[in-house]
């Protein structure tokens, strides 16, 4: 770098007033902070209220009362939540021909995209004249199949769509993966 350009960043960003903080006595004082909060208690949970419950308590776990707990459904693959990335999460088991359920709490598939209305994918094309399709695999077979059947549309680099629209989408790729849908 050549002096001209050095003085001329120096004057943009002035060395900062630090007074006596070095590197050493910032990490001096956050070990200070660390071991007073052990000492006092600030992270550690509250024995009493884990004895009360479980009758047994420790430092580092708490055991609880063995139970029975009945078995609704044996799965190779247990997916919790059917937001975008629990629905291709399934949709890749269920072709890999794992035994696979979906459990969604909503009454439909999509998550934020379709419970919350946020209804555009952004960055699947470049942000170029010639636009490029960058996202492939299962989110780009759904916004293939959002165009194709008029429930979305390419739109500079993003990918607009209805999310009632969506919700059909999803429905049908999860099923012809043979993915159990639990609602």
């Amino acid at each position: 770098m050549d002096d001209k350009n050095h003085s001329d960043q120096s004057k943009r960003f002035p060395p900062l007033d630090k007074g006596n903080l070095t590197r050493r006595t910032f990490l001096k004082g956050l070990a200070a902070i660390g071991i007073s909060a052990k000492f006092s208690g600030i992270f550690s949970g509250s024995t009493g209220k884990a004895s009360a419950i479980s009758g047994e308590a420790s430092e580092s776990y708490v055991t609880e009362p063995s139970r029975n707990i009945p078995i609704y459904r044996n799965v190779d693959v247990l997916v919790v939540g059917g937001g975008m990335a629990g629905i291709s999460a399934a949709i890749a088991a269920g072709r890999m021909g794992m035994n696979t359920m979906l459990i969604e709490y909503m009454g439909f598939l999509g998550g934020n995209a379709t419970n919350a209305l946020v209804t555009d994918f952004c960055g699947f094309y470049t942000r170029t004249a010639q636009t490029v399709q960058l996202i492939k695999g299962i989110g780009g077979e759904i916004a293939e199949e959002l165009i194709d059947n008029g429930g979305g549309r390419k739109w500079r680099h993003i990918v607009d769509f209805q999310p009632e629209a969506l919700k059909i989408v999803l429905d049908k790729k999860l099923l012809g993966a043979n993915v159990e849908l639990l609602y």
